[in-house]
């Protein structure tokens, strides 16, 4: 068991050092209105997910696994300028 996860451990500890650290002069702030958005819908389609696959079906589960999906696909991001 312990060679197959030799591959991920090898390209983890070579990726920083084959890989350049590549960042846009122009890169912004942390946006934390799009962090905050990311966890809301990621969180409660992860509990309902893992739920649902302990307890079988039940009704908070089953909405906590659509509401997450459900907040990604009702916020969109403005569109980038033109240029």
């Amino acid at each position: 068991m312990f060679l197959l996860g030799t591959p991920a451990m090898l390209l983890l500890v070579a990726g920083p050092v084959l890989l350049p650290e590549c960042r846009s002069p122009q890169a912004g702030r942390l946006d934390l209105t799009s962090v905050a958005l990311s966890l809301v819908a990621i969180l409660p389609a992860i509990y309902g997910l893992k739920e649902l696959a302990r307890n079988g079906w039940q009704p908070l589960p089953a909405a906590a696994a659509a509401a997450g999906p459900a907040v990604r696909g009702g916020v969109r991001a403005p569109a980038a300028p033109a240029g």
